[in-house]
């Protein structure tokens, strides 16, 4: 007797040992709490929302580099400027805890996927063929048909067959017959016949099958797209050039706080060659944004003596070099395209000659010499200190022209010309 207890004892410690290992291993580390937790998809979306709160403070608190941010910074109060600096919104996209929520976003991506594609991958590699009765109860669409014994023979069975791989199987596979069963077993198209050891026959028809794995198509874009922010972000710059037609540039500028202005150089020169305005209704004098459809900038980038040309207008921006150029702002400062010219002597005798000049292009004037395009004014004032032309505004109040005048005897000369209502009255004011 005492043998046997001893032996019974030892078979019950040895199970209680058992489970005490069980228990053990299934025991979570706080490894394993965290690494569910980072592949999880409801924290991914929660990740998600918080990026998309920070975005949104980002898009409505105007960010650093940007045209309209000095004017923006001046609105604010000193203790708006003290919390807006101290967490970082106005220059959200750089920040430490931006940049960590991207990177974190990322691992639960790539942890999700790690976590998931063994489950799919099983059933890319071993489908189940056959389904229970109950399983097929629970399915989101099922129905019950009833035949004679007699009917269930396998010329009924090919019956059924061909008629689920008709209705299943795309309407583009069947027309091509042989080819289309090769395109059906590349697509996964699946369709069996099998019968299991209780008797029950089950016919397995299934299309489709790689959507199952659009996640993947989805985590790695996403990646893709984060990768590129984050890169961006890190090593990216971002500024403004401001030019008018005929300007040159080889740097651009970030305007920060406190009227700061960062330089950038840039690896070639843009020269800014002309600017049209597209209007909505253009028998309307007015060139204000809302009447302006879209805004035309045409650029040369010269780099080692080579030009290339680019056209920058809304939404279509022209990548050059590493370096993305867009239209971001516009100031109201009507300027013209082309001009007409007409050549008077003084005296009013022989007959006025009659140019077109477009922006800075040179004319030839028979008889009296050469013409070339320096400037435009369109509201034209003197400065009385400097004694140079300038625009009081950007209206077309009182147009005027400077151009470069080189006569056919080599005499050169600086002209100004104005509109014929402008001239009547510097007649009739002769201290003009």
């Amino acid at each position: 007797m005492s043998t046997k207890v001893d032996s019974q004892s030892q078979i019950e410690e040895k199970i209680n040992s058992e489970a005490t290992k069980v228990r053990e291993r299934k025991q979570e580390t706080p490894i394993d709490k965290l690494l569910r937790v980072l592949s999880s998809v409801r924290f991914g979306i929660i990740i998600l929302v918080v990026l998309a709160i920070f975005s949104a403070i980002g898009t409505f608190v105007v960010q650093e580099g940007t045209s309209d941010f000095p004017k923006f910074y001046d609105s604010l109060t000193p203790a708006e400027r003290s919390i807006y600096k101290t967490l970082g919104f106005m220059d959200i996209y750089h920040t430490w805890y931006f940049n960590l929520l991207l990177l974190i976003l990322s691992l639960n991506i790539i942890l999700a996927s790690i976590d998931r594609i063994p489950g799919y991958w099983r059933f890319f590699t071993s489908p189940q063929y056959t389904i229970s009765e109950n399983g097929i109860r629970y399915q989101p669409w099922s129905t019950a048909l009833k035949f004679p014994a007699s009917a269930f023979n396998r010329e009924f069975v090919d019956k059924i067959y061909a008629h689920c791989r008709r209705v299943m199987m795309p309407r583009w596979m069947q027309i091509l017959g042989p080819i289309g069963d090769i395109f059906a077993k590349i697509t996964l198209f699946r369709i069996r016949v099998t019968e299991s050891k209780d008797g029950m026959l089950t016919i397995f028809t299934e299309r489709g099958v790689w959507n199952r794995y659009a996640f993947c198509v989805v985590h790695v874009a996403l990646l893709m797209i984060l990768i590129g922010w984050f890169v961006g972000n890190k090593w990216g710059q971002k500024g403004v050039i401001q030019f008018q037609p005929g300007q040159i540039s080889e740097n651009f500028f970030a305007l920060g706080v406190d009227d700061s202005v960062k330089k950038f150089p840039l690896p070639f020169t843009i020269e800014c060659v002309d600017i049209k305005q597209d209007l909505i209704d253009s028998s309307k004098k007015d060139l204000s944004p809302q009447n302006t459809l879209d805004w035309h900038t045409t650029v040369v980038f010269k780099e080692k003596e080579q030009l290339f040309k680019g056209n920058v207008h809304l939404n279509e921006p022209v990548d050059f070099k590493g370096y993305r150029f867009f239209q971001a702002s516009f100031d109201q400062m009507n300027s013209a395209r082309s001009v007409t010219l007409l050549l008077q002597s003084k005296d009013g005798s022989g007959q006025a000659q009659e140019i077109v000049l477009k922006r800075n292009a040179t004319v030839e004037v028979p008889g009296f010499g050469t013409v070339q395009w320096k400037d435009f004014y369109p509201d034209f004032g003197m400065n009385p200190q400097t004694k140079q032309p300038f625009s009081r505004s950007g209206d077309y109040n009182n147009p005027a022209g400077e151009f470069r005048v080189l006569l056919s005897d080599g005499t050169p000369k600086t002209a100004l010309a104005f509109s014929p209502n402008f001239l009547e009255a510097m007649k009739n004011a002769p201290f003009l």
